[in-house]
């Protein structure tokens, strides 16, 4: 292949970093053939995927975590999102727990991938406040507790 020259390769969806992919006819010159033309070899090309900031792919499916304060998880948010096809708003329902998943189908490696975002809640560092109100409150009382 000239140095100078341009070919466009078809990468297949959810290639992986170092796999190796065969381009047909776009290497050095070989010889020529009567009938056939000029003949040139393949060329194999290493594939380097550039890792994304929280986003993994597993099997045909893009993974990300999504932070979230213990009061946005109660009350619900909507939260702005990187996706493999650009931003998007995500709804994150009220009342969501740590660990819940969010999928959204045709988000991932076509065709059936889709982006899945756990959830994960940020608890306060200082807690004692909200212990003290919790407890204070009839409906969540707790028995005393022997340490």
């Amino acid at each position: 292949m000239k140095s100078d020259q341009k070919n466009t390769v078809q990468l297949p969806a959810g290639i992986s970093d170092g796999q190796l992919i065969r381009a047909p006819g776009a290497g050095n010159f070989i010889q020529y053939h009567p009938g056939f033309g000029d003949i040139f070899s393949d060329v194999i090309l290493h594939i380097s995927v550039d890792k994304v900031a929280n986003m993994t792919l597993e099997g045909t499916n893009v993974i990300s975590n999504i932070e979230v304060s213990l009061l946005e998880a109660l009350k619900g948010i909507k939260k702005k999102v990187k996706t493999i096809k650009g931003d998007m708003t995500l709804r994150i329902r009220p009342k969501s727990k740590h660990g819940d998943k969010l999928s959204i189908s045709g988000y991932g490696v076509p065709p059936n991938g889709a982006h899945i975002f756990n959830v994960q809640i940020n608890y306060p560092e200082d807690v004692d406040t909200l212990v003290e109100f919790l407890e204070s409150t009839s409906i969540y009382s707790l028995p005393p507790q022997r340490l």
